[in-house]
């Protein structure tokens, strides 16, 4: 078999063992890690009671995953009343769920409650200690009882640090948000009063073997380790067949030629936000930083900066996906508005901005208004149903001494106003002086 022939065949188990390694990790049966039924897992009940409070809790059977709590609130600061399983032999000892990205959960809830709240407590011995189990990070989301009458899948990003634990241990930043590493406890309470009765049937945690991003960053990997192999050996081959040097050279040359393809294709794509199509961040930066250099072009540019009103509503009360749906048609409603010479990003989250070359703070107002007055108007035909969305503006016209970074942070202050105002509004850096 020719050298050729060989690396052809090579090739084709290479593509065939990709493929398997995508539909495997996208089909195969999930990781899952079972909560609910587990002997092993203990379950605890507890309340106010503890603390001189009105609330009762009590299993209803024999059967451990039932109980009932009766919730009443009273004078103590915080009232209490639900159900715990333990997922570890101590209170720094838990389960890392990390590479998990959602729970699925069956219960039967009978009460008057229209929504409960599900928690999970994580151990990090840099701020926790076994002394107070209120030092593990409290993460919680709010699940609605009628939705509970079949099994439903939690994304753990839904899950975010409770104001009040955060607030009490006053954490920098950067440990402040939602961890899943070593996850002790997980469980139900309440907010409304009454008796509420809780089954629960199945609770397990479920996630990929393999993070995708490690899986495609290996195929990547692997496809480049096979590319500079074979060029390697075609050199090698190439080197030792003087008759052949004219044709590695064009092999050669037509390579670089893809590769510089691909290269710049890259770099459009890593300038690109892959849910909307807009600039992401860095893609803006990277033009604001060709406008900014030049002070004339500057101190005739104006930002705008969008953010939808209610947008965790939204991704709560319809989910991620609807979320998703409606950040993209917005997208494209704001790119359909502007002018071609404009530059539109989505800055994070539910934020967009627009830069606005050659505009006056009066132009830029107008066009503000304008943006705000076509979503408004815009019925957004999502899954089963239409939704209206808002959205706030705030306004800033770049001075002379201005960099981006400043003119930004006044906008964000007009837009900060808009909030405050009753959203759905524009307001200017001029509006925050009055």
């Amino acid at each position: 078999m020719s050298a050729s022939r060989a690396y052809f065949w090579f090739r084709i188990l290479v593509v065939a063992l990709t493929l398997f390694a995508l539909l495997g990790h996208y089909y195969l049966p999930k990781k899952t890690w079972l909560v609910v039924p587990n002997d092993a897992n203990q379950v605890g009940l507890g309340s106010d009671s503890e603390s001189g409070g009105l609330s009762r809790a009590q299993f209803v059977s024999e059967d451990k995953y039932s109980s009932l709590c009766k919730y009443r609130i009273s004078s103590l600061e915080y009232s209490y009343c639900g159900v715990t399983f333990s997922l570890g032999s101590g209170i720094d000892d838990g389960r890392d769920f990390s590479s998990f990205y959602s729970l699925r959960v069956h219960l039967n809830y009978r009460g008057p409650a229209k929504r409960m709240r599900m928690f999970m407590r994580n151990y990090n011995p840099v701020f926790s200690n076994t002394e107070d189990q209120n030092t593990s990070k409290f993460l919680s989301l709010l699940l609605r009882t009628q939705d509970l009458d079949e099994p439903i899948d939690i994304l753990l990003s839904g899950f975010t640090v409770a104001d009040w634990w955060l607030a009490n241990l006053n954490l920098p930043r950067e440990l402040s948000g939602p961890n899943f590493d070593n996850v002790t406890v997980l469980g139900f309470d309440y907010l409304d009063e009454g008796d509420h009765f809780l089954d629960v049937e199945r609770i397990e945690f479920v996630g990929n073997w393999i993070d995708t991003e490690k899986l495609l960053l290996g195929i990547i990997f692997c496809w480049v380790l096979l590319i500079l192999v074979e060029s390697f050996i075609r050199l090698y081959v190439l080197h030792k067949k003087n008759k052949y040097s004219n044709q590695l050279l064009h092999e050669l040359a037509g390579n670089y030629s893809r590769l510089e393809i691909e290269k710049q294709a890259v770099e459009d794509r890593s300038k690109r936000d892959a849910l909307t199509g807009l600039y992401n961040r860095f893609g803006l930066m990277t033009e604001v930083s060709k406008l900014f250099s030049n002070s004339e072009q500057k101190i005739n540019t104006s930002l705008i900066l969008i953010d939808v009103d209610h947008f965790k509503r939204i991704n709560d009360t319809r989910g991620h996906d609807i979320g998703d749906a409606v950040l993209s048609a917005l997208g494209n409603i704001l790119l359909q508005s502007v002018r071609q010479g404009d530059y539109l990003a989505r800055w994070g989250g539910e934020e967009f901005v627009l830069v606005c070359k050659e505009t006056s703070y009066e132009n830029a107002l107008r066009t503000a208004e304008k943006l705000r007055d076509r979503v408004a108007r815009q019925a957004f035909a999502l899954g089963d149903g239409r939704l209206v969305v808002n959205i706030s503006l705030g306004v800033a016209t770049v001075k002379e001494d201005d960099s981006f970074e400043t003119a930004l942070k006044r906008a964000d202050e007009a837009l900060y106003l808009a909030k405050a105002s009753g959203r759905n509004c524009v307001m200017s850096e001029l509006d925050i002086a009055r």
